[in-house]
């Protein structure tokens, strides 16, 4: 492939981007020209690409590289949006190398994105606190500068997306925190270690990256002004011990050149009687919004209630917040496998929205825990990009499969994970709370089934199964690919959920009914099933974050998986001595089964689940 009127900073990212894209096996040349509208080509025996923005280019060279087969074609996009930006959470369930990273932001590059938010809450190098970010995989301000430089590159600008009020319970329990402790996850405000604490997190986060924007956080900051602060300074309204906090924090970092952004929730769950977010009632007061920096960007963040968004981003644009970037989310967190149904869903809806109000910038965020699986995440993404740059999008399908070589088909069915869509169950009209019950089933313990009664209710191991069976015809005909170690855990996932399911459908009822033949079953097949997709799951589990993220984190999996496993080797050792008459009784399946909310941020379900 040959380029005519390249601009010279193209060149790096071309370079970056010839494997991916298979440039250099195209025979053809391509001239660029510099235009406000977005257009690719080929006409007259040449191809074209017209844009004016780096990021543009890239993704216009995918979409060309993507139809280009000798014939003439044309096409023409627009973006809706100044900044189509992705926030990847490095701090919660385990941290991508810096090679994963670049390969993200070469899928975010052929997308559209110009924009990466790296979260993270500790973990990034402070050398002056050793404690800090203190075995969990921190990233050094040398690996952090060569993120930049691979993004700039890829015309992607990286920000730092830290915390400087609440979220940093990691840090705060070692004795080195114990004088700018609030309380367990809480920083103290007001005081003048605390600001040296928050001015080293501000210039340190920063210094690695090009740009001059920064997310300082403060989102979450439970228990603020109810602990240490209390004991020192009394009572005052919370309000304005968070917006003082927020003026000091805003001060330091302008003083340093850069430009801060925030979450918005807190002013709104502090102006709320029943610390609510996104009701409609909730007035911020006139002094609280005087108060709030001008410097200071909100970030307005949404991922369950996309009906809020309307009257939020008004009450937000009445506080003279016109700037404000919106963030949806991807239900990647609840579980081990996503909702992308439901994601999807959010994600159109939302985006109207955006447009409809003249939202100039947008964020997709990939909240991540101990169980997700980073790469379940690219779906979402490419329909983020795809409604950025179209009014519909009628062609996610064939552009992810382009952009990413994975299964559009085998990404939308994981959703099933979740909940019963094959099964030609409605969901449009239930609330989110109700749809998320395939983590709870996955953790759930076999003989303190806490959601037995639904399962019993409504079966789902044959729901399960199909899906299985779907998940091995794909191993089958793409065994071995890039995407193999995936297509294996779904299929190990839906293996376990089958055989999970399965029990609890039959064990407390073949109990109470005396079905001694059933329980046997149970005994001899299911359950000897159960552990070994156990183990199939963890392994495939396990492969992913050995081949895609820092060993930091792999930790918390094992004590869940190793749970699991043992308290599936203990209930078959209780049927055992039950149905040799060692026993007279299961008194834990003596119990009554009490209905129980399916609530995807309940993760414990009372510490009686696993995990």
């Amino acid at each position: 492939m040959k380029f005519i009127n390249l601009p010279a900073d193209f060149a790096a990212g071309v370079q970056k981007l010839s494997q991916r894209l298979g440039t250099d096996n195209f025979n053809v040349t391509i001239t660029v020209g510099q235009s406000n509208d977005l257009e690719t080509g080929f006409k007259n025996g040449e191809g074209y690409i017209n844009c004016s923005k780096k990021h543009h280019f890239f993704r216009l060279l995918a979409l060309f590289v993507q139809h280009y087969n000798g014939e003439e074609f044309s096409i023409n996009e627009k973006s809706s949006f100044e900044t189509l930006s992705c926030m990847l959470d490095l701090s919660a369930g385990g941290l991508l190398t810096v090679k994963s990273i670049c390969d993200f932001l070469e899928y975010m590059s052929i997308m559209g994105f110009n924009q990466l938010q790296m979260y993270m809450e500790d973990t990034y190098e402070i050398k002056s606190r050793p404690y800090f970010g203190y075995l969990r995989g921190r990233y050094t301000q040398e690996e952090l500068k060569s993120i930049d430089d691979y993004a700039f590159d890829l015309g992607i600008e990286v920000v730092p997306c830290i915390q400087t009020l609440g979220h940093l319970a990691q840090y705060l329990r070692w004795p080195e925190a114990a004088n700018v402790a609030e309380n367990g996850s809480v920083l103290l405000p007001e005081s003048e270690e605390t600001y040296a604490l928050i001015e080293e997190m501000i210039t340190t986060a920063s210094a690695p990256f090009r740009s001059k924007r920064i997310h300082v956080g403060l989102d979450e900051t439970h228990g603020l002004g109810l602990g240490k602060y209390f004991k020192e300074h009394g009572y005052k309204d919370t309000i304005e011990i968070f917006v003082k906090h927020v003026q000091k924090v805003t001060e330091i970092a302008v003083k340093h050149g850069l430009k801060p952004m925030m979450w918005n929730d807190m002013f709104f769950c502090y102006s709320s009687p029943n610390y609510e977010k996104y009701s409609k009632d909730t007035v911020v007061p006139t002094e609280i919004v005087n108060a709030i920096p001008k410097e200071m960007q909100l970030v307005y963040w949404n991922y369950e209630y996309p009906d809020a968004d309307d009257h939020m981003l008004e009450k937000l644009y009445a506080m003279e917040k016109t700037n404000t970037m919106f963030a949806g989310g991807i239900w990647i967190f609840a579980g081990i496998l996503p909702d992308n149904i439901f994601s999807a869903s959010l994600t159109e809806k939302q985006l109207r929205t955006c447009k409809q109000k003249g939202v100039k910038e947008v964020m997709l965020t990939v909240w991540a825990y101990s169980s997700t699986v980073y790469h379940t995440a690219l779906l979402e993404m490419q329909r983020y990009a795809e409604l950025t740059y179209n009014d519909n999008s009628d062609n996610v399908k064939e552009r992810f499969e382009f952009c990413t070589g994975a299964s559009y088909d085998a990404y939308m069915r994981m959703s099933d994970f979740q909940a019963l869509y094959s099964s030609g169950k409605n969901y449009d009209d239930l609330p989110y709370t109700e749809r998320f019950a395939g983590k709870q089933i996955s953790l759930q313990d076999i003989m303190l089934g806490l959601l037995d009664d639904i399962i019993i209710k409504e079966p789902r191991s044959g729901h399960y199964k199909k899906g299985a069976d779907y998940y091995r015809e794909l191993v089958n005909e793409h065994g071995g690919g890039q995407w193999d170690f995936l297509y294996r855990l779904c299929l190990a996932v839906f293996e376990y959920m089958s055989a999970k399911c399965e029990v609890a459908e039959k064990l407390l009822l073949s109990y109470k009914n005396g079905d001694k033949d059933t329980l046997r079953y149970l005994l001899e097949s299911v359950l000897p099933t159960l552990l070994e997709k156990t183990e199939d799951m963890s392994y495939y589990h396990m492969l992913h974050k050995e081949k895609f993220l820092k060993p930091f984190g792999a930790e918390k999996m094992a004590p869940q998986y190793g749970g699991l496993k043992e308290r599936c080797k203990y209930a078959m050792r209780r049927l055992e001595l039950y149905l040799s008459g060692e026993i007279d009784s299961l008194e834990e399946l003596e119990q009554d089964r009490l209905p129980i909310t399916i609530d995807p941020w309940c993760w414990s379900y009372y510490n009686l689940s696993i995990i």
